[in-house]
């Protein structure tokens, strides 16, 4: 089966407040589900080309945050403990129980995801998380606050900053030929909404600089976590992301060798393998 022969089987909207969250679902709810939690500049349609690796084992949810997609983009203050109240909501409207529902994060999604975890330890099963973040890394937060300002300016010269970051030396001399059309449709995605990529940033480094606040709760969390690192990640080098097993006391590291943050765009196969094998196993 190939990505366009795929279909969502639920599309829509859930309604937090004066918030309009959007969602797509892939299945019957008759087997696990993974959601898949975005990273800062991505959208439900961003995983459609990596659908084929797990939608004839797993049923799949993706969502946008508020800022991303079809969800309200609005220029106001964001908040990663709101953005699991909005999770929730989808996980309420389609009645998913606990026992068959995966979290998937990828990026900066960790950190809403993680949030979730913290706020409803009961509403999921096992997480695999992929180039997380969760200590008050001064370095992160100043190299969010300056794409911030850089994004104000040109959104296009901060979608090109991202290939030194997200991406190994050898995957981008394989798609080097691509990179122009890559970064010209990020920034028709966005360059009438950049607020809301800020917004978002903004909420990411709230939540990480007070993010210390939430260990005692991340300590008691008792489900079955694998964390998945690039051995070549520039965004989240594994030294930051190896932190994290100090944080979850049922926690797996596993690494890639040769690969940057996006481990999922490096190595698909590769990870929704990992995923499958840790849902269903």
């Amino acid at each position: 089966m190939t990505a366009a022969e795929i279909k969502s089987d639920i599309d829509k909207h859930v309604e937090v407040g004066d918030v309009s969250i959007h969602y797509e679902y892939f299945g019957k709810k008759d087997r696990p589900v993974i959601i898949i939690f975005n990273g800062v500049a991505m959208e439900t349609s961003s995983w459609n080309q990596f659908l084929p690796h797990v939608v004839n084992s797993l049923d799949v949810l993706v969502w946008d945050f508020r800022g991303q997609g079809k969800s309200t983009s609005d220029d106001a203050e964001y908040s990663i403990e709101d953005f699991a109240d909005y999770l929730k909501a989808i996980i309420d409207d389609l009645e998913l129980k606990s026992e068959q529902t995966f979290l998937v994060g990828i990026s900066s999604g960790t950190i809403v995801q993680s949030e979730f975890m913290r706020k409803y330890p009961d509403r999921f099963n096992k997480a695999v998380m992929a180039g997380v973040l969760l200590s008050p890394a001064k370095t992160f937060q100043l190299q969010n606050s300056f794409a911030i300002e850089i994004m104000k300016t040109d959104v296009g010269l901060w979608g090109d900053s991202l290939y030194c970051l997200l991406l190994s030396d050898t995957f981008i001399a394989q798609i080097e030929q691509y990179i122009p059309k890559l970064k010209k449709a990020l920034k028709e995605r966005y360059e009438n909404r950049v607020h809301a990529l800020g917004r978002i940033m903004e909420a990411q480094n709230k939540y990480i600089a007070d993010v210390e606040k939430y260990y005692s709760e991340y300590i008691k969390l008792d489900k079955e976590i694998l964390l998945i690192a690039g051995e070549e990640d520039r965004m989240t080098p594994t030294f930051y992301q190896k932190r994290v097993l100090d944080l979850f006391p049922n926690i797996e590291y596993k690494e890639y060798a040769g690969v940057g943050h996006m481990v999922v765009m490096e190595k698909p196969k590769e990870f929704f393998d990992d995923v499958k094998s840790f849902v269903l196993g």
